[in-house]
Formats: C-alpha cells, structure tokens, sequence
C-alpha cells in the first residue's frame, strides 16, 4: 500500500486479522507461504470503481509499458500470473501440492499431541 506522501508500507498479516484499507488507496496483497489464503472484500457500493492493475494494463502495447516503466523489463506476456512462487506448486506422487502437505502435516502434529495431553 502506498500512503498519501508516496511512501511504501509493507506489512505482514498473520492469519485471522482484519484490516481497513482506505478508499482510493493503491494496494495489493501476495501469499508469502505455500498454505491456502483467503482474502474477503467487503465495498460499501455495488460498484465501487475498482481498477485491477494488471487488466488495466493489459490493454496496452508493451513498448508503452516498457517506456511508463523507463525501460526496465517488462514481460511481453502480461496475462497471467507473473508472481507465482513455482516452488509452491509442487505436487507429491498424489498430486498434493506442498502446501497442503504442510498444512496435513501440521494438523496431524496438533492432534497427536492433544491426545498425548
């Protein structure tokens, strides 16, 4: 999220946690681990105006993008997500992402140790 002065603020949030984020701002959110996340949003208008960044610019031939973005790269195929963590979508034999075993892993250790207390 970006604040008024064009300052960066980056925050990690732990499972569970609300938060408000102010109309107008610009912000994005990313899963950090390789468990399942879920984002709710809640719009106080049926049509809130909201702009997706990457649909937006979408639209736009990739040399304007590379000169908006002075040149840096810029893939030439934005459709897509480009920030997808390919270590996190390794399968096991079973096809069981590596997340989700981490998650099983997790939980089998929680109620092992319940049934020892």
């Amino acid at each position: 999220m970006f604040l008024e002065n064009g300052t960066r603020l980056a925050v990690a949030y732990e499972a569970g946690v609300g938060v408000v984020i102010p109309q107008g701002t610009v912000h994005f959110a990313r899963n950090l681990v390789c468990t399942r996340s879920e984002i709710v949003v809640i719009f106080d208008h049926p049509e809130p105006g909201v702009v997706y960044a990457g649909e937006a610019l979408a639209g736009f031939p990739p040399t304007y993008l590379r000169s908006a973005f002075k040149g840096g790269k810029f893939p030439s195929d934005i459709t897509g997500n480009q920030f997808i963590d390919k270590s996190c979508s390794c399968k096991d034999k079973k096809g069981t992402p590596a997340g989700k075993r981490k998650e099983d892993e997790k939980r089998k250790e929680r109620h092992a140790k319940e049934r020892d207390d």
